[in-house]
C-alpha cells in the first residue's frame, strides 16, 4: 500500500488496522508516527467526552431554551399586535376615505349605469318642465340650458334628486341635481365608461357625466350659470 492511502484511512478510523496497513505501518516510520498522533488525538477526544456532566446543567439549558422561546414568541406577538393596529387604522381610514369620497361618486356612477336607456332618450323637455321638478328643491334655472332629451325625478342613496340628459357636442351628458348630498369641494369622476365631475352647490350637489371631458365642461359652465336658489 502507499503511503497515501494508509493514510487517508487512518484518518478516516485511527484505530482502522488490516494486514497490509500493519505490514505497512511496520515498514515505513512516517507513517507508524502519523498513525501514533492519530490514536493519542482520538484518545483525548474520548476522555473529553466522557467528562462528567454538573449538576443541574440539562434543566438549566432547557430553562434557557424556554426562555429564549417565550421572548421570541412575545417579540413576534408583539410585533403582530402592532401591525394589526397599523392594518387596522389604515383600512379604517380608508372605509372613511371611501364613504366620504368615493361612496358618493360611487352611487353617482351605478345610478347612470343602471339606467342606460335614459341617454338614448329623446323626451324633449323644455325649461318649464326642467323647473318644475328643480322648483321641488327650492331651485331653478334662470334660463336654457341647450337640448334637453331626458328630465325625471330620480332617488340617490335613498334621497330625491333630479335625473337630466343633456345634449353636449352631440353626446348625452348627465346631470344629476342632488339636495342632500353635500360636498366640502370638487370632486373628478373618472370610470372605465364615464369621466365627470361633482360640484359642491348652495343646496346639495350637482353631479355631470358624459363620454369626454370636452362636453362635460360645456355642461358645467351651463349650469353654473344658469342655476338658482329660493
Amino acid at each position: 500500500m502507499k503511503c497515501l492511502e494508509v493514510r487517508r484511512l487512518l484518518t478516516a478510523n485511527p484505530q482502522h488496522r488490516d494486514d497490509a496497513i500493519v505490514r505497512h505501518l511496520h515498514d515505513c516510520k512516517t507513517c507508524a508516527a502519523f498513525s501514533q498522533q492519530l490514536r493519542q488525538e482520538d484518545r483525548r477526544l474520548e476522555k473529553a467526552i466522557q467528562l462528567d456532566v454538573p449538576e443541574g446543567l440539562t434543566e438549566r439549558i432547557l430553562l434557557n431554551q424556554s426562555t429564549a422561546i417565550r421572548t421570541q414568541r412575545r417579540h413576534r406577538l408583539g410585533l403582530a399586535i402592532a401591525a394589526t393596529v397599523v392594518l387596522s387604522v389604515g383600512i379604517s381610514i380608508g372605509l372613511l376615505r371611501n364613504g366620504l369620497e368615493d361612496g358618493l361618486q360611487g352611487a353617482v356612477i351605478a345610478h347612470v349605469k343602471a339606467e342606460p336607456d335614459h341617454l338614448s332618450s329623446q323626451q324633449l323637455a323644455s325649461l318649464t318642465d326642467l323647473n318644475a321638478l328643480m322648483n321641488k328643491h327650492g331651485a331653478k334655472l334662470s334660463h336654457s340650458v341647450g337640448t334637453i332629451n331626458y328630465a325625471g325625478s330620480c332617488v340617490i342613496r335613498r334621497s330625491k334628486g333630479v335625473h337630466l340628459v343633456v345634449e353636449a357636442e352631440d353626446h348625452p351628458v348627465t346631470v344629476l341635481y342632488m339636495p342632500d348630498e353635500t360636498l366640502p369641494h370638487r370632486e373628478t369622476i373618472v370610470d372605465q365608461q364615464f369621466q365627470g365631475i361633482i360640484l359642491p352647490t348652495e343646496k346639495g350637489s350637482l353631479a355631470i357625466l358624459g363620454q369626454d371631458d370636452s362636453s362635460v365642461q360645456e355642461v358645467v359652465q351651463r349650469f353654473e350659470s344658469a342655476l338658482h336658489y329660493f
